[in-house]
């Protein structure tokens, strides 16, 4: 219900996902967890299939170009999951079961050691799925996954805190392709340790983290022991200092240093690359004016080196109307594959490439009426230097940095609040189009729109969501607009216990957001929790 994140599915809960923030492609949003980057380093992307929702604290969405913060991938916005952690002496259960068969279980507790806290959490989810693709082998694509996390921190003293993290994903799903049916398991875990040092007037932070991204596929006569198995290991040192340099301006400074490393059957010319950055910023805020600068520096290792930005400036009105412009640059550095895919006789990587680079303007204008919040962004994007896999002459397949995309969109969000009940409406307007032929980019619809609400009666809480996607083309082919209706119904029976009852697509609405892929049809779930906190 974000306006301007768009999601596409190719097929049920455990399949590949693809997000489009506002516009751009779905290598251009940067997925971090807990700070940490996750992702296949030889796609460049990042499976959201993998990350359990059991687990997740919160998420924090951010649109628009950051590369002047993050680095590489942070063109259309950043979308940072936080893990779940308790106090000690906390402890939480939960049941779900639903449609296809779904069944899950989830725990966590919270254990003190002096000044600190660590928090054990496991969570089981199993599903037989629906057929994924329509094409192909008629059965259900299901998955099976297991996620295992402790996440704690400790206080050394009043100005010193350590935090630390690691979570192991280990799971498997079906999958369809045009030869028949497959499987893929994956194993993947982050590591992280963080050291924070707190001052009167500064703030330190040093994160050492590893991420590792690895998955094997197999099956349709071929064994596990012979499947094509890719593995990314992400090592990341980052450092952050911010300064309250007075009343008015709060500095930060930083740097990153992050090695990727692949391994696979297939042999790629390169298997590692570094990356070093280093990035300053600065925030003034005074008589009602409000001014961001930022810059980064990033070299990776083999390709251009790229130096981003993002400048902004806002003022306060009144308390009621504040307005603000904003122009930002980011960058996408080249995957293994387009770099390093072995050459055969139809195919192979271009070590020459460059980084695909953007810039961008918005302009976003804020009120608080009438108890009436709302906010309207107005945004363009240029994309240029974008790596397009083609056919030489000879019909030999390679990619360059052939295209360019054109981006401008439109986003409005309205909520108000009515006593103990609220709504919520957001819309976003997305003409994503090719730059040389004006046609639209794949999978983006020009128009979402939402409209949630939620109120409170006694121990019920009741939530209704209704969702506008427009058309939009895939490989040339026009998938009609359609439109979902969900709802749910929240009980508290007493302090620790909860039942909860949702259906989504409640009207059983028939669409694909994906070209001949299936989507959900109407489906239910029941989930009850138990916490002390």
């Amino acid at each position: 219900t974000i306006a301007g994140v768009d999601i596409t599915h190719q097929g049920g809960a455990g399949q590949q996902s693809s997000v489009f923030t506002r516009g751009t492609n779905s290598g251009h949003t940067l997925i971090l967890v807990d700070g940490a980057r996750i992702g296949s380093a030889t796609l460049g992307a990042t499976s959201l299939a993998t990350i359990p929702t059991y687990q997740i604290e919160r998420i924090e969405v951010i649109k628009g170009a950051r590369a002047s913060l993050y680095g590489s991938d942070a063109i259309g916005g950043v979308i940072q999951i936080f893990t779940r952690q308790l106090n000690g002496g906390e402890y939480q259960a939960n049941v779900q079961v639903g449609s296809d068969s779904l069944q899950s279980l989830g725990g966590a507790v919270g254990v003190a050691h002096g000044t600190g806290a660590t928090t054990l959490s496991v969570s089981h989810e199993k599903s037989d799925g629906f057929d994924a693709i329509k094409t192909y082998e008629d059965d259900n694509d299901g998955y099976d996954r297991l996620n295992i996390a402790l996440k704690g921190q400790q206080l050394l003293s009043e100005q010193l805190t350590v935090t630390w993290l690691g979570r192991l994903d280990d799971g498997g799903y079906d999958y369809d392709t045009n030869w028949g049916g497959n499987e893929t398991e994956y194993k993947n875990h982050i590591l992280q340790g963080k050291i924070n040092y707190q001052q009167s007037n500064a703030k330190h932070e040093l994160a050492l983290s590893q991420s590792r991204d690895y998955d094997i596929a197999f099956g349709n006569g071929i064994s596990k022991d012979d499947g094509d198995f890719f593995e990314t290991t992400k090592t990341q040192l980052a450092w952050l200092s911010q300064y309250n340099a007075s009343d008015a301006l709060d500095l930060s400074f930083g740097g990153d240093f992050y090695r990727e490393d692949i391994s696979t059957k297939t042999e790629y010319d390169n298997t590692s690359r570094d990356v070093y950055a280093v990035f300053v910023s600065g925030l003034y805020q005074q008589d009602g004016f409000i001014s961001e600068l930022s810059a980064r520096y990033d070299d990776v290792e083999k390709i251009d080196p790229e130096v981003t930005y993002n400048l902004g400036i806002g003022y306060h009105f009144n308390e009621q109307f504040f307005a603000s412009f904003n122009a930002a640059s980011g960058f996408k550095a080249p995957s293994f594959n387009d770099l390093y895919y072995p050459a055969s006789a139809w195919t192979g990587g271009n070590k020459d490439l460059v980084s695909e680079t953007s810039d961008s303007v918005e302009l976003i204008i804020r009120s608080q009426l009438a108890g009436v919040n709302t906010q309207v962004s107005v945004y363009s994007t240029d994309i240029d230097n974008l790596i397009d896999w083609a056919p030489d002459e000879n019909g030999f397949w390679q990619p360059d940095n052939i295209a360019s995309a054109e981006i401008d969109g439109a986003e409005v969000n309205v909520a108000k609040d009515f006593g103990s009940a609220n709504i919520n409406l957001g819309y976003a307007y997305v003409d994503a189009k090719d730059a040389q032929s004006g046609d639209r980019l794949d999978r983006r619809a020009r128009h979402n729109g939402n409209v949630a609400t939620s109120f409170v009666i006694a121990n019920w809480q009741f939530s209704a969501t209704y969702e506008y996607h427009g058309s939009r083309f895939d490989n040339d082919t026009k998938l009609d607009a359609y439109q979902l209706v969900n709802l749910g119904a929240n009980y508290q029976i007493n302090e620790q216990w909860q039942v909860q009852v949702k259906a989504n697509n409640v009207f059983d609405e028939e669409y694909e957001n994906v070209l001949n892929y299936n989507t959900p049809d109407a489906q239910y779930f029941l989930n009850v929790s138990y916490s002390n906190f």
